[in-house]
C-alpha cells in the first residue's frame, strides 16, 4: 500500500506558498484585465486542475466550452 505524499514544512513554507500565492495573484490579475466574474477563472482553474488528477483529461473540454462562448 503506497503512503498518501505529504510536503514537508520547508516545502509548506517555500515554493509551496510562493507558488499558490503566484497563480491566485495571476488569476486575480486576468479576472481584472478580462473584466469576467470569478466563476470563469474558478471554471478554468479547475480544467486545469484536473490535468493532474488520476484519470483527469487534459483541457480538451475547457477549450471546446470557450470555443462554444
Amino acid at each position: 500500500m503506497d503512503k498518501k505524499w505529504n510536503p514537508t514544512i520547508d516545502q509548506v513554507n517555500g515554493p509551496i506558498n510562493r507558488t499558490w500565492d503566484f497563480i491566485s495573484d495571476e488569476a486575480t490579475e486576468l479576472m481584472e484585465e478580462l473584466q469576467c466574474p470569478p466563476e470563469f477563472l474558478a471554471e478554468m482553474l479547475k480544467s486545469i486542475a484536473s490535468k493532474f488528477e488520476e484519470g483527469g483529461s487534459v483541457t480538451t473540454e475547457w477549450n471546446e466550452k470557450v470555443k462554444k462562448g
